[in-house]
């Protein structure tokens, strides 16, 4: 399980200092790929997959946010989304151990993730937006995925695409508007365009 400091050429000697094991100082740094950086992102049960996320595993980050609104008839409402907001990325640690000093299992608090810096920048931005879960990807990797951390296409899901029962009068009283509607989200506030 360890991982060398430095590289090591052919017929090199494999010396303790050369080397760091899991849990030592310079561990992360070493399994870090050139160029990536690591990010912390809280989890729990639900959004750590229940515990079974482990170092080695490759998820997709989602973001899930509350969008305050206005109605048609000029109230405040609050609308929800959640978008795979970075995909195909790797997990380098998990804070999860699977027995504490009392026998039992302790869930995991945190995911540390591999990220390019720019990625690393848009997860901080995330953390104080809304909301972020992990999503487990299949070992069986897909060869014609696409480059690490960006989604084939963009891809969000509104409040409404969840629940179906938006436009029944017995929920939402009677609509007033006539005509074809379109949802504006700009930033973190949401406006709805009659036609």
């Amino acid at each position: 399980g360890a991982v060398v400091r430095i590289e090591l050429a052919a017929g090199q000697p494999v010396t303790p200092d050369r080397v760091v094991h899991p849990g030592e100082r310079g561990f992360l740094a070493a399994v870090l790929e050139p160029g990536y950086r690591a990010v912390s992102v809280p989890v729990n049960a639900t959004t750590g997959i229940a515990g079974f996320i482990f170092p080695g595993d490759w998820v997709d980050v989602l973001l899930t946010m509350r969008v305050k609104s206005d109605d048609e008839d000029g109230n405040a409402e609050t609308r929800y989304f959640s978008q795979t907001m970075h995909a195909d990325i790797r997990v380098l640690a998990i804070d999860q151990s699977v027995e504490n000093v009392d026998g039992k299992p302790s869930p995991a608090k945190t995911a540390t993730l591999q990220v390019t810096p720019k990625q690393a920048e848009q997860v901080a931005i995330a953390l104080t937006m809304g909301d972020l879960s992990l999503s487990l990807r299949s070992l069986a990797r897909d060869d014609q995925r696409s480059a690490p951390g960006k989604p084939k296409q963009r891809s969000y899901t509104l409040d409404m695409d969840v629940y179906h029962m938006l436009g029944d009068p017995r929920l939402f009283g009677k609509s007033k508007g006539k005509g074809p509607q379109v949802f504006v989200l700009r930033g973190d506030k949401a406006e709805k365009a009659k036609f």
